[in-house]
């Protein structure tokens, strides 16, 4: 289970950066 939320939030960490690359969305949020 650990191994799948790790990827999943490596795949969300990386679509953030694209759409959101000064951090400005909700910083502090999901661990980003």
């Amino acid at each position: 289970a650990y191994e799948k939320a790790g990827s999943y939030a490596a795949l969300l960490r990386q679509t953030k950066a694209i759409f959101d690359p000064n951090h400005i969305m909700n910083p502090g949020k999901l661990c980003f």
